[in-house]
């Protein structure tokens, strides 16, 4: 075992990882191949690295450790929905969601489709499941869709009346190393014919105050010798923290920045997110505007909808007011609810009919249908620091 100060490897640059090969008086194409061991391959043990001279990987053991995070659990369905529960070294956990969907015939990774039916009107409509599916002889077979749901900390600051995670309050934000972990153990768990074609920072904690650990972390996951994601198949959301959102957008990652919005007044947001009045909604979306997008490239801005809180046709005015001159589609979620709070949720077809109103006013907009609230896995459920010290 090596001793518990030395480097973790995990979460470590190229850069970074050939200045440590070669002061260890190793080659630098060492790094490149120690790279994609820990990344593209996600070896588990120094040992298994099998490309690497005997003698380094003895030495990497003395002296390194992989790092990450360490899978105690799995509930739900191999086959849908699935929560992860990590456990750190240090003894805390962090919860992670395996989102399964339909076939993946990107083989282009051309963009989605974005004037495609709400999940809820899909829903309603028949037809072929994915197994009926038969590939054309000489074609890439299909490969099904993942979304992996990560976390970015270990509670959270903010509060939101809406999400179980604040409510545990906060421990400490993740390494890098914890981070990607996520990203790696998730893999171990698909079937052979399955592959993560999205990553969503939507778990536990707010990823715009643990910058130092997930922009290194992005960089890691589309970088081509490392994860190889392409930065748009990754999304970062935020609670609306601007000062982070400044910084975010000027590292450039490329990766695609949602923002919880959830009301249409200062007054009803304050109520929601307590945490977030020091970012009011008028510098948020000055904020937003002046964000530089491509043609093709559009903030998604997250809105839980609530029953006779912020589900009225005064809520469409006010957020078409809102959002206007801003690139953008509307992610609308149905409240998954939740002890701590008195909240409850808007019906699906209120919602459908929420929806619809903003398509009439030109908005794009989807509605989401949470997947895995049967096991507490579900938008604003994800609790696992609490629930594993009661």
């Amino acid at each position: 075992m090596p001793p518990p100060s030395s480097m973790r490897l995990r979460g470590r640059s190229l850069d970074e990882l050939t200045d440590f090969v070669q002061r260890a008086g190793k080659p630098a194409f060492r790094a490149k191949q120690l790279f994609q061991w820990l990344y593209e391959k996600g070896a588990d043990s120094f040992e298994s690295m099998t490309n690497l001279p005997k003698d380094f990987r003895a030495w990497l053991s003395e002296n390194a450790q992989l790092g990450g995070v360490t899978l105690e659990k799995t509930t739900g369905d191999s086959s849908a929905t699935q929560k992860l529960l990590f456990k750190t070294n240090d003894g805390e956990f962090i919860e992670s969601v395996i989102m399964r969907g339909e076939v993946d015939y990107e083989a282009d990774d051309e963009e989605e489709n974005d004037e495609e039916l709400s999940e809820y009107e899909a829903r309603r409509l028949k037809g072929k499941q994915a197994a009926e599916i038969i590939p054309i002889p000489g074609s890439t077979p299909p490969t099904r869709k993942v979304s992996l749901c990560v976390s970015s900390q270990i509670g959270c600051t903010l509060g939101c009346t809406f999400c179980m995670t604040g409510h545990g309050g906060f421990c400490r934000s993740l390494r890098i190393d914890e981070i990607l972990g996520q990203v790696i153990e998730a893999r171990r768990l698909l079937a052979a014919d399955e592959r993560i074609s999205n990553i969503v920072f939507m778990g536990m904690g707010e990823p715009m105050l643990n910058l130092k650990a997930v922009i290194p972390a992005l960089r890691i996951l589309t970088n081509a010798a490392g994860f190889n994601f392409a930065p748009r198949r990754i999304t970062v959301s935020t609670a609306g923290v601007i000062p982070g959102i400044e910084e975010f957008v000027a590292a450039e990652t490329g990766v695609k920045l949602a923002i919880s919005l959830n009301a249409t007044t200062q007054s009803l947001r304050d109520q929601l997110m307590p945490g977030c009045r020091s970012w009011p909604i008028e510098n948020l979306l000055a904020l937003c505007k002046r964000i530089p997008l491509t043609k093709r490239q559009r903030i998604t801005f997250e809105y839980v909808l609530l029953k006779g809180f912020n589900d009225a046709p005064a809520d469409v005015r006010r957020l078409k007011a809102l959002l206007t001159g801003i690139s953008c589609k509307i992610n609308l979620i149905l409240y998954n609810t939740n002890t701590h709070s008195a909240l409850e949720s808007t019906t699906e077809e209120a919602a459908e009919s929420f929806r619809a109103s903003l398509a009439k006013v030109h908005f794009t907009a989807s509605l989401r249908i949470s997947k895995g609230r049967e096991h507490q896995a579900a938008c604003g459920q994800l609790a696992g620091h609490t629930r594993q010290k009661r």
